[in-house]
């Protein structure tokens, strides 16, 4: 597993739920972005 799709795993088993926010949803992409010029 990817990091950031660990970082999501863990975002959503916290609060026991998806929970997508314009916001996460920034970060994400970002992180994204960050990981895939990683590689």
């Amino acid at each position: 597993m990817k990091l950031i799709e660990m970082k999501l795993f863990e975002y959503q088993t916290h609060f026991k739920h998806p929970v997508i926010t314009p916001k996460v949803k920034l970060d994400y992409r970002k992180s994204l972005f960050v990981s895939s010029k990683d590689e």
